[in-house]
């Protein structure tokens, strides 16, 4: 499961997937102590193989729809995000990751 925020909720499926691994990098990023602008991608490659997936144009098509899902979920929440794709970024031929300037990413340990 992936949360956002305090209310929007992403239940087990192909968008909290992929927001898990980048989240993941975000966190080893983190850990290492790098100024978030330091914070590196995963290329598209590296997303087909930690995905279980076919192709990159698979990935691509997680990347759009996890963006959609969070807009969707961000408006049903009363919330606002203007550019979604700002929350995933893509530079280009470096890959993915969160945003680091705009994106905290924390670990919830269940009790």
């Amino acid at each position: 499961m992936v949360l956002i925020g305090e209310h929007i909720e992403l239940k087990k499926n192909a968008s909290a997937d992929l927001l898990i691994v980048l989240a993941e990098e975000w966190l080893r990023a983190a850990g290492k102590g790098l100024e978030p602008l330091e914070f590196p991608c995963l290329k598209s490659g590296d997303l087909v193989e930690k995905l279980g997936v076919e192709s990159d144009e698979v990935v691509r098509r997680r990347i759009l729809t996890a963006r959609r899902t969070i807009a969707k979920r961000f408006e049903s929440a009363g919330l606002s995000v203007d550019k979604p794709e700002e929350l995933i970024e893509n530079l280009s031929w470096n890959g993915y990751r969160l945003a680091p300037e705009r994106v905290v990413v924390r670990v919830r340990h269940r009790s």
